[in-house]
Order: C-alpha cells, then sequence, then structure tokens
C-alpha cells in the first residue's frame, strides 16, 4: 500500500491485486511516486523472491523460505516487514477463530452456503471439516 497511489477524493483508497506490480517489475501502471529507501527494498526483495520461485520453484530471498501451506501448518506465513522478513505462525488467526465460531454457532458454512454440522476447529489451524 502506498498513499501515494491515491488521490484525496478517492472513496476507498485501498491496496488492490494490481498494486504489487510497481514492485515486481517497476511499472508504476495506477498512477506514479518517488521509491523511498525502505519501499526500495521492498521492490528489490520482492524481485528476488519471485525470481527464486522462477528458477527454484520456491520463493526465497535473504534465506527465508516461504513455508510449503499444509492444514496442520498452524497458518504459517513470511512476515514482510522493514528490514527483515521472518516465518511466522497464526496467520489472521482471530479472523479465522471467528468464523469458526460463528459457523459452529449457527451449524452453517458461510462459505458453501449451506447447513451443516460444522466440527469446531482448533485455534491451531488444524481443521476436520474439509
Amino acid at each position: 500500500y502506498n498513499a501515494g497511489l491515491f488521490q484525496t477524493d478517492d472513496p476507498m483508497p485501498a491496496s488492490v491485486h494490481i498494486n504489487e506490480m510497481p514492485y515486481l517489475i517497476g511499472r508504476q501502471g495506477l498512477g506514479t511516486f518517488e521509491w523511498t529507501p525502505e519501499e526500495s527494498l521492498l521492490r528489490d526483495r520482492a524481485r528476488q523472491t519471485m525470481i527464486s520461485f522462477i528458477k527454484q520453484g520456491k520463493p526465497c530471498v535473504d534465506g527465508v523460505r516461504w513455508p510449503s501451506y499444509s492444514a496442520s501448518s498452524n497458518s504459517s506465513f513470511v512476515r514482510i516487514g522493514s528490514p527483515h522478513w521472518i516465518v511466522d505462525e497464526g496467520f489472521l488467526e482471530e479472523n479465522l477463530k471467528f468464523w469458526r465460531d460463528t459457523m459452529s454457532k449457527y451449524s452453517y458454512d458461510f462459505v458453501r452456503f449451506k447447513k451443516v454440522k460444522i466440527a469446531v476447529a482448533s485455534t491451531t489451524g488444524q481443521h476436520t471439516e474439509l
């Protein structure tokens, strides 16, 4: 997200899918902005990650490897920060817990739009309903 991409009267200034493109290919299609040193570092790391993924099939930057997804992974993810990227766990765990609890409470699957008996998932990201 870069506030410089938005006009002051934009109804919803937010990061959208294409906003990563300046960081990956260097072209600013939605607007232009001056790169801060922090954004330049993010751009360089994003490119390194994509090159690693293309060459080796696994994204990696500065020795940090993206974790593979699995139902038992406890929602592992790469926390993109400055100056360091780290592997962390529990991505959106609070949000996931809300939806798991709500679906269980109402016996309704809001993803599939049907009434079902849903097993309550643990907060470790492991679940049995899928």
